[in-house]
């Protein structure tokens, strides 16, 4: 059950939390511009990289590996096993698996905020959460207190030797093994207070308290998989290029052109989350940049809320098209016709806010 309270704020208070905009605005809208310029560098080397990568990749059989490939970008396919057993010696599990994960949890008090003109409702909940929320800077942090630290962290294990058929992984190869699946419970737990519940080893009893813990065991199993890397001295490592490194590990018997289409998938997706990202970071530092002008305005009777919005929305608009210009600034050196397509749609929000501000303009003002 959640509990709410709602905190009235005062003309003075209102204001005096709108002019920090003033210094917060720009901040924000400065970290949007370094964040899309990253990003956008970020995306372009790593294309470039498996472009390169594609270009240049050999078949070789790891089962049967040979000193030939030495030093070349080498596409392999095998059995994936882990040379010794991976354990977690705290809670007594172990497995023959490539690696074992700890997975965290624990019920807690959650607070989330809704503000309007001048009210801030305060909401508690309670929520199992796999990160510690910190509650001292609660509004109300007395009654609703959350443990002050998980009592295991997330912890992984990777087995001492990973071979992919007759090629050992190397370290930065290993780094990339992330595709973890659910792992049957022990019957027992080696901690006193934990029982098998479903997927969980838990601490609950009854129904669950503040502080409950509960834990999931993932592996990656053995079995087929397929990788791209540097053959080097009889093991694999990340191919390092002009433009970034490639390490590509997936399961199962997977081409080479699926592995690098697969990454090109990937470094699209975090592309456009990195932009949209700096898209809303830019909207909203101009929105609390120009907040205390809001704000004070806000404050007229019958138009002034309208004002507000409008205004809001408008600030909002110059920040969306302060990030797209960054994106294409970014893009001109090597995509020139995307950049101007950016460029033409950074218009058309100015268009689209020009006309949003002449219909605050033109607006009849009730006469009292």
């Amino acid at each position: 059950m959640a509990h709410s309270y709602t905190v009235r704020r005062g003309a003075g208070g209102r204001i005096k939390n709108a002019f920090a905009g003033l210094i917060l605005g720009p901040i924000l809208v400065f970290a949007s511009i370094w964040l899309l310029s990253w990003n956008e560098h970020r995306a372009f080397e790593r294309t470039q990289a498996l472009k390169h990568g594609q270009k240049i990749v050999v078949a070789g059989n790891a089962e049967a590996p040979f000193s030939a490939l030495d030093g070349a970008l080498v596409h392999f396919t095998g059995n994936l096993v882990g040379i010794e057993p991976v354990s977690d010696d705290v809670f007594g599990v172990e497995t023959d698996a490539v690696a074992l994960r700890r997975d965290v949890w624990m019920y807690q008090w959650v607070e989330t905020r809704r503000t309007t003109d001048d009210t801030t409702t305060y909401t508690y909940s309670k929520e199992w959460k796999s990160r510690h929320i910190e509650s001292s800077g609660f509004h109300r942090s007395r009654d609703y207190a959350n443990p002050p630290e998980f009592p295991y962290p997330d912890q992984t294990w990777l087995a001492d030797e990973i071979d992919l058929g007759a090629v050992p992984l190397g370290e930065s190869m290993r780094a990339e093994i992330d595709f973890f699946e659910p792992m049957p419970l022990p019957e027992t737990s080696a901690v006193s207070g934990y029982t098998p519940q479903g997927e969980w080893l838990s601490t609950v009893d009854g129904e669950p308290q503040i502080g409950d813990t509960r834990i999931r065991f993932e592996i990656v199993p053995e079995g087929p998989a397929s990788a791209v890397g540097l053959f080097e001295q009889n093991a694999l490592l990340s191919y390092q290029t002009d433009w970034g490194p490639i390490a590509l590990i997936e399961i199962g018997i997977r081409s080479s052109d699926e592995l690098f289409e697969q990454a090109h998938r990937e470094n699209l997706i975090t592309t456009w989350l990195y932009r949209f990202g700096g898209v809303i970071l830019a909207g909203i530092g101009c929105a609390i940049f120009v907040s205390p002008l809001t704000t004070i305005v806000g404050f007229v009777p019958l138009i002034g809320p309208l004002i507000r919005s409008l205004g809001g929305a408008m600030a909002f608009g110059v920040g969306a098209m302060i990030a797209i210009c960054t994106i294409a600034v970014a893009w001109f050196a090597v995509r020139p016709m995307l950049s101007l397509a950016l460029i033409a749609a950074a218009l058309v929000i100015v268009g689209a806010v020009r006309r949003l501000g002449a219909k605050g303009e033109d607006q009849d003002v009730p006469v009292t």
